[in-house]
């Protein structure tokens, strides 16, 4: 029984190597095929403005997150069961269109970055977000302040992808729709 299946385990890769040798069509599956790269569709745009223009969102949407997620936990007064559960739902929000501004980029063939201090320098959204609690009223002041930079600098990207790249374009349009969104909503609660 041993020698049996000692031979068949010397026959085995002799009859998968010959397998394969007639097979001329099999898919290679191993890593780094400059054949299975080739493959891979590439886009006809003009990738480096694009991808800016990604990662600056991507760095803005990340910084208000954050400035959002805050202000969730912190919000103080009357209004604090409205806002929170509203700064909630902001938050998630933007975290959704976060991954999939990453993901664009990461399409385009160009990584995404979301360090800690690149977000820090490279955001520039204003007015900061407050350490420690927050009035309702100053939380609304703040966040419609900051989503007002961020639907302004979206719409200048909007612009200029609309020449080198319409997906992206479609993606930022997306993005500019839900801060809008939250910006109409945060306005209900000051008129």
């Amino acid at each position: 029984m041993k020698t049996i299946l000692s031979s068949l385990l010397l026959i085995l890769p002799l009859l998968v190597s010959a397998q394969q040798s007639q097979d001329t069509t099999s898919f290679r599956t191993g890593y780094r095929d400059a054949e299975g790269a080739s493959r891979v569709p590439s886009a006809e745009i003009d990738i480096p403005p694009t991808a800016d223009d990604l990662q600056a969102t991507l760095y803005e949407l990340t910084d208000e997150y954050y400035a959002v997620h805050q202000l969730h936990w912190n919000v103080t007064g009357p209004l604090f069961i409205s806002l929170h559960e509203l700064y909630q739902e902001f938050y998630e929000a933007i975290a959704q269109k976060m991954d999939e501004v990453a993901e664009r980029k990461l399409a385009l063939d160009r990584a995404a970055d979301n360090r800690p201090a690149a977000v820090a320098q490279n955001a520039n959204l204003s007015p900061a977000t407050p350490a420690g609690f927050t009035t309702d009223k100053e939380s609304l002041d703040i966040l419609s302040a900051r989503h007002l930079q961020l639907t302004e600098r979206l719409a200048e990207r909007i612009t200029a992808t609309g020449e080198t790249d319409l997906v992206t374009q479609d993606l930022l349009i997306s993005v500019k729709d839900m801060i809008d969104y939250q910006l109409w909503q945060m306005r209900s609660f000051m008129k």
